[in-house]
C-alpha cells in the first residue's frame, strides 16, 4: 500500500482509492455495493499495519452518492474480485435512501444559503471601496 504519512486526510483516502482501483478494479472503479465482510478481506490481503486507514477510506467509500445509490438501487453485492455476493438487504437499502434524501436535503440548504448571500451582497450596492475607485 502507498505511504501516506505524509499526506492530508483527503489526500490519504484518495491515495488509498487509487491503490486498491488498481488491486481491485472490479469493486472500486465503479462504485458497486461490497460484500459484507469485505474490512476483513481487505486487511488480510494488505497485511497488519493498515487497520485505521482501512476502515476510514471504507467509510468514505460507501457514504458516495454513487455507492448509495447502487445499494438503494439493490445492484449485487460484490467480493474483492468481483464475484458475486448476494443483495442488499431491504434495511440496508433503506439506510441507503436515507442517507441519500439527508445529502439531497443538505445540498438544497446549501444552495439556498448561497443564493441568500448572493442576493445580500447583491442588494449591498457597490462596494465603498469601489465607489471611491470611481470617485478619483
Amino acid at each position: 500500500m502507498t505511504d501516506t504519512k505524509h499526506l492530508s486526510h483527503q489526500e490519504k483516502i484518495a491515495a488509498i482509492v487509487a491503490d486498491w482501483r488498481v488491486r481491485w478494479p472490479a469493486v472500486f472503479t465503479t462504485p458497486v455495493p461490497l460484500a459484507i465482510g469485505i474490512t476483513r478481506a481487505i486487511k488480510a490481503e494488505l497485511g497488519g499495519g493498515y487497520s485505521r486507514h482501512v476502515s476510514r477510506t471504507l467509510h468514505h467509500w460507501t457514504r458516495r452518492s454513487a455507492y448509495l445509490r447502487a445499494v438503494a438501487r439493490g445492484d449485487m453485492r460484490r467480493n474483492l474480485d468481483g464475484s458475486a455476493a448476494g443483495i442488499p438487504t431491504d434495511d440496508a437499502r433503506a439506510h441507503a435512501q436515507q442517507l441519500l434524501a439527508q445529502y439531497a436535503h443538505r445540498s438544497a440548504e446549501r444552495m439556498q444559503r448561497r443564493r441568500a448571500a448572493g442576493q445580500a451582497s447583491d442588494s449591498a450596492g457597490p462596494s465603498e471601496a469601489s465607489q471611491t475607485a470611481a470617485s478619483a
